[in-house]
């Protein structure tokens, strides 16, 4: 990977964070918006929440399964139950839904509506209700069912109703669909005007309507859009310092790639998450580096060969073969001191095998130390070929010699060894 394409991937990257960051997810859109649009918490505010929205806003919390979008268009194909049954009607139907489910013969429900076994699932439920010894008003209410049903029952099959995704909302909650319709009666109830100059503040609407009861059921909605919030905001948060997280890197991998040598290298990718941006960015330093290194190499190698040479000229004009010595042990002496110590070396010592072996590890103050010593007649070059190791300061016989010396000094004598 380029330079060039690393950061075409950052910015890639950056344009998919921005873009998710500017579109929230549909259900944080869905209840900011119906917050600002609706006054859920009023009596007088929920009878003007169109039923579609207002079943899709309680539905939502319940459903784990679906999305908004999704419990939306449910809302939307079942809006002809809501809005064309009068509020008898719904609680009739309401009635019947929670029936069947507790009695646990969802399935028999739902054959109704699936073009199956209409009478058949009709005649359980109406068997249910004569097994409770049904008085003058239980009859009431089973020819009411009979209406009901059969309203349903068609409009389901001539006008396209959609009991059966209301009826998946009784399977999933039953409690939650049960409540949205109870509240929708009632909002019917008050808007078909059996009603008149009705005082929503009044206790004995209050009491009437169980208003308590209602708007805490309602409040679910802000529940769950303090959750939604709470949880975009999360999300909002991990997704903004993702994205200082590319732009910091790009900005610090420019500034980088304008010096010499990228030495910070660490601290550029350490906030990066994906292990394959940090691999290919380390590639491109160790490339970038690489330039100064291969200059740096040529310098050292010039600075090398020409060292060498150097020395190979020291011992070739003083008669010695490169292959006879250690280049590696004799370069601790400048060119200039090797040649020094050679030629004094050559005068006091005189053994050439010697002289190679002393130049490997001695020194040339050490050299010259010793050519005193020779000069004084204290040393001669017997000694030096029999003990070339005194050239070697840390050598046994150099200190019995030094110790030596040291009486010689003290006591003025004049020794030759």
């Amino acid at each position: 990977m380029t330079k060039q394409e690393l950061v075409d991937e950052c910015n890639r990257r950056i344009n998919k964070l921005s873009n998710t960051l500017e579109n929230p997810p549909v259900e944080y859109l869905f209840y900011n918006d119906f917050i600002k649009k609706y006054n859920y918490k009023a009596i007088s505010g929920l009878l003007k929440i169109p039923y579609v929205d207002f079943a899709a806003a309680l539905l939502y919390p319940s459903v784990e399964e679906k999305t908004i979008n999704e419990i939306l268009d449910d809302s939307i194909n079942f809006s002809n139950i809501l809005e064309e049954l009068n509020s008898d009607e719904l609680k009739t139907m309401n009635q019947i839904f929670r029936g069947f489910i507790h009695m646990d013969k969802t399935e028999v429900l739902e054959e109704i509506f699936s073009d199956t076994n209409a009478r058949r699932a009709i005649k359980e439920y109406k068997e249910y209700l004569t097994d409770s010894r049904m008085d003058e008003e239980e009859q009431e209410l089973l020819d009411g069912i009979h209406e009901v049903m059969n309203k349903l029952i068609i409009n389901n099959r001539k006008y396209g109703w959609d009991v059966l995704s209301l009826i998946y909302y009784y399977k999933t909650d039953i409690v939650t669909a049960s409540n949205i319709i109870s509240l929708i009666c009632a909002f019917k109830y008050i808007k078909e005007g059996k009603e008149e100059n009705l005082d929503f503040n009044s206790k004995e609407f209050k009491e009437k309507y169980n208003t308590k009861d209602m708007l805490y059921i309602c409040s679910s909605i802000t529940e769950c859009r303090r959750h939604i919030n709470e949880e975009y905001r999360k999300v909002e948060s991990n997704l903004r310092h993702r994205l200082n997280i590319y732009k910091k890197f790009l900005k610090d991998m420019d500034n980088a790639f304008e010096s010499e040598e990228i030495k910070n290298y660490e601290a550029i990718i350490h906030d990066l998450e994906d292990d394959n941006l940090k691999l290919e960015f380390l590639k491109l330093v160790y490339q970038h580096n690489k330039l100064k290194y291969d200059e740096i190499d040529a310098v050292h190698e010039e600075l090398t060969k020409n060292s060498l040479v150097n020395y190979l000229t020291v011992l070739r004009s003083n008669g010695i073969k490169k292959d006879d010595v250690d280049l590696n042990k004799i370069i601790r002496n400048s060119c200039d001191d090797l040649d020094k110590m050679i030629k004094i070396l050559n005068g006091i010592v005189g053994d050439k095998k010697q002289v190679i072996k002393i130049i490997e590890f001695s020194d040339y103050p050490t050299v010259l130390y010793f050519k005193e010593l020779k000069t004084k007649n204290i040393l001669s070059s017997n000694a030096f070929i029999k003990y070339p190791s005194i050239f070697d300061s840390n050598s046994e016989y150099r200190k019995i010699l030094d110790m030596n010396i040291g009486v010689i000094n003290k006591y003025k004598v004049d020794y030759t060894l």
